[in-house]
């Protein structure tokens, strides 16, 4: 409502609860994970002030810790993770049919994927980078897909004017990405990143236009 009501927002809304959450609540949403409750009936004989989730390491957590975890398990979501970021397969399908029903652009996923992919593999391959993960892993494992699929390609807060202005947008998401999960003490970095898109996609559209603008002038 800050900047004008429904569609007028400047940065994601379901990012922005969730950026809120996690850095005002960093130890229990990251670090304080928490067991579930064994025998009949469960969590039900449980209080709720003593425990009322369960939650376990992320795979981006425990292959940085350096456990193995095979890409298929990764794919199909056959391991620990937040809400909706597991199964990478059934992502990439829904993905897919945004893009189809011209809900998503695939020129903003496109070029994140590529802008991810790019630095992470020149880390990985880097003497003296410790934690970086290869390319495949990284993709995989965090939010990352779920975050160019479906928080980047918000239409209100992404880079809306043209594809070139998506391309640059998507890349930079991407890149910001690999940045934050490599030098940072964050572990994941799409929030961020997306935040970051979020800020900068007015001034690349209003760059791009204005050098639209001088080039239909000078050839005029």
């Amino acid at each position: 409502m800050v900047f004008g009501g429904f569609g007028k927002n400047i940065f994601n809304p379901a990012l922005s609860g969730r950026a809120f959450i996690y850095d005002s609540f960093g130890v229990p949403m990251t670090s304080r994970f928490i067991e579930p409750v064994s025998g009949f009936p469960g969590a039900f004989s449980a209080w709720l002030p003593e425990i009322d989730s369960v939650t376990k390491s992320t795979p981006l957590v425990k292959l940085a810790q350096g456990e193995s975890i095979s890409y298929l398990k990764l794919l199909i979501g056959d391991t620990q993770g937040a809400f909706g970021e597991t199964c990478a397969i059934l992502i990439i399908i829904c993905g897919i049919y945004l893009i189809i029903k011209k809900t998503a652009s695939y020129h903003i996923i496109l070029s994140g994927v590529t802008g991810f992919i790019i630095p992470q593999f020149i880390f990985w391959l880097l003497p003296g980078v410790s934690g970086i993960l290869d390319p495949v892993s990284s993709i995989l494992s965090g939010s990352f897909i779920f975050g160019i699929m479906f928080m980047a390609t918000d239409p209100v807060t992404a880079s809306q004017s043209t594809n070139t202005g998506r391309l640059i947008y998507g890349a930079l998401i991407g890149i910001l990405t690999s940045l934050i999960r490599t030098f940072s003490v964050w572990p994941e970095g799409i929030t961020f990143a997306v935040f970051l898109g979020n800020m900068l996609a007015p001034l690349i559209d209003h760059i791009i236009k204005s050098l639209k603008k001088r080039e239909r002038e000078r050839l005029a």
